[in-house]
């Protein structure tokens, strides 16, 4: 399922110095989201 999504494509990668997690996790931490949601999971 998250291989589908393609979310890579839709990650916002951004400059140096930005505020919030580096570009190297935004990946891995929209995936976990997308598997949250999918097996409906309420805390992890």
């Amino acid at each position: 399922m998250i291989e589908l999504s393609e979310i890579d494509k839709f990650v916002i990668s951004t400059a140096r110095g930005s505020v919030g997690r580096t570009n190297k996790y935004r990946v891995q931490i929209a995936r976990a989201f997308i598997a949250k949601a999918v097996l409906n999971l309420g805390t992890t």
